[in-house]
């Protein structure tokens, strides 16, 4: 994780460098209305532990295990919008997508015979509102915090032997959410930042079954938390 976000940063700076040499920065912080915005970056999504259970009929279902699995850490990409009245706050609304995958693999007892099976949760996606804090600095630069909500949205899948079919599922969920960065004023419209979102999960955000001859088993899995570290560009239309 700390290799890659060292790549994000330093992807970051060069873009930084590059678009400088085509404009000079801003004396002052002088960006007001709405922007566009986009981001790349590396994401550590982890899908928390899921829960199990038989529905019914009771008896033939025993000895359940389900194994720990670590949290998926693919990249991920961020588009958006917002609007910033002053130098002081902003509220930013994006659509996040993660290219994260984490399976659970799971042992039981069925009718006295041992079996197996697993739970894949995948390709997670947010969509983000975030109030924007902002503290102004020098020489063009700015912290802020965010502080918001996300609506997560994850394909689950879960699979089972010796019942009939897999089966499929999305899994849902509003979650807080919030972030820390820094931002450069590159252009008196263009603005470059360093961002970490995070989403907390650990909520129940879908249930999903599979069914044999004489029982049903359940599946109910957790909202992701992500940890999202990236760089973008900002761009005000005013």
């Amino acid at each position: 994780m700390l290799k890659k976000s060292l790549l994000v940063a330093a992807l970051g700076i060069v873009a930084i460098n590059s678009v400088q040499a085509q404009c000079n920065p801003c004396p002052c912080s002088c960006q007001r209305g709405f922007y566009g915005l986009a981001n790349v970056g590396w994401a550590s999504v982890n899908y928390n532990n899921n829960s199990f259970g038989q529905v019914a009929p009771a008896g033939p279902i025993t000895a359940f295990v389900a194994s720990s699995s670590s949290p998926s850490q693919q990249w991920g990409l961020g588009v958006g919008l917002g609007y910033q009245w002053n130098d002081y706050f902003a509220l930013d609304g994006a659509f996040d997508y993660f290219f994260s995958q984490q399976k659970t693999n799971f042992t039981y007892n069925f009718n006295g015979v041992a079996a197996s099976g697993s739970v894949t949760q995948k390709n997670t996606y947010a969509l983000l509102l975030l109030a924007k804090g902002i503290i102004p600095l020098q020489q063009g630069f700015s912290l802020y915090g965010r502080l918001g909500g996300a609506y997560e949205w994850t394909q689950v899948n879960a699979s089972a032997s010796n019942f009939a079919n897999s089966t499929s599922g999305n899994g849902n969920s509003l979650r807080p959410a919030y972030g820390l960065g820094v931002d450069y004023q590159i252009c008196p419209n263009l603005t470059t930042y360093l961002d970490w979102t995070g989403i907390a999960g650990n909520k129940s955000s879908a249930s999903v079954t599979t069914t044999a001859t004489t029982a049903t088993l359940n599946t109910s899995v957790k909202a992701p938390t992500v940890n999202y570290i990236n760089v973008g560009l900002r761009y005000f239309f005013e």
